[in-house]
Order: structure tokens, then sequence, then C-alpha cells
């Protein structure tokens, strides 16, 4: 014979008035010390006693917001909080911008004499508009600005230490070293020439 069925749908009033504000985040430089970041929303309006989680690249748990910038990676990330009551759900997104450390390192002409040009040239990773602190241990820079690659040299002998650090997007890298020998050039040799019979 035929068969029936019957269903009942009850639309659900939803609140209008609910409103979620999420905690801004920094940027975040991402290295060994980085730590975990839990992210907080505060929820008003609604009839109350909802619940919410969070979703999106490094959250590793839902319920408490936590976010793991190793995980993520770097880049630009968008985090989202959804809070629910009943049927009724409400999304509100936040993005967390999460910056690689600049790299420092560099190749430099390992050994010179005084007064002769060593060549500094960075092959670290760091853009042209990042901020390069060197220390050519008292050389002095005959060309080069910035990023470079420098000219430089040095009046006196020895063992000189040639360091960097880059510092971008709030990031400072790990501080680069390299030693550079400036020898004393040879003494012009003392002939003397005597007549013998």
């Amino acid at each position: 014979g035929n068969s029936s069925a019957r269903e009942s749908c009850t639309a659900e009033n939803c609140p209008t008035n609910v409103n979620i504000t999420i905690d801004p985040v920094p940027n975040i430089c991402l290295n060994p010390t980085t730590v975990l970041t839990n992210l907080s929303a505060t929820v008003t309006g609604g009839n109350g006693g909802g619940t919410g989680e969070w979703s999106g690249d490094g959250i590793t748990d839902a319920s408490l917001g936590t976010f793991n910038p190793s995980a993520a990676g770097a880049g630009t990330h968008t985090i989202q909080y959804t809070y629910k009551e009943g049927n009724c759900s409400y999304d509100e997104p936040i993005t967390i911008t999460v910056f690689a450390e600049p790299i420092a390192d560099f190749d430099a002409t390992s050994t010179v004499c005084e007064n002769e040009n060593a060549t500094i040239t960075f092959t670290g990773t760091a853009s042209t508009s990042a901020i390069y602190r060197w220390d050519f241990d008292g050389g002095t820079v005959i060309s080069g600005t910035g990023v470079g690659p420098y000219e430089v040299q040095w009046t006196a002998f020895g063992s000189k230490t040639i360091s960097l650090i880059v510092e971008e997007n709030g990031c400072s890298s790990t501080q680069a070293n390299q030693s550079v020998n400036v020898n004393q050039p040879l003494l012009a040799p003392d002939i003397s020439c005597a007549t013998t019979t």
C-alpha cells in the first residue's frame, strides 16, 4: 500500500544582537624561542549559555584557542571563532601574521694584506629594506651601504671579526660572525751590491 511521512520544522529565532570581540594579536617572529599563544574572544548579547571554538591554521586546541606559530608557519593566517547558541551560529575572524626570522649569513674574503680590500657579500634571507647592523672590527668601508656588498680594508694587521645582525618586521636575526686575517705586507728586500776584484 501507499506510505506517507510527515516532517515538521520549527524556525529558531536567532538573536541578532550577538557581538564577538577578539583580542588583537601582535605580529609574531618565528624562531626557536617562539611560544604558543592563547587567543581570547568576548561574546556579548544573545541569550547566553552558548559555546565557542576556534579554527584555522596553527590552532592546536579548538576550545582554548591555542595558536602554534610553528605549526602555522610564516605568512598571514585567518583564524575564525565560531559561537553557537542552539542552532544559531556566529563567526568572527582574526588575522595573525607570522614572520620568519631573518638569517644573517654573509661571505667575506678570508685573507688580505693591510690596506687591501676585503669583499663582504650578504647571503642570508632578508629584503633590501631590512636594517643591517654591520660591525667591521675597526675596518674602513671603502664602498657599500645597507645590504652591501662592501669593500673594507684595515690599516693594522691581525685577525678581524666581522659581525652582522639583521632586523626586519620587528624580528632580529642571530648574530653572524666571520674572521678575516689581515697580513702585514712583505718588506721590500734590502739588496746591496758590492764590486769584487
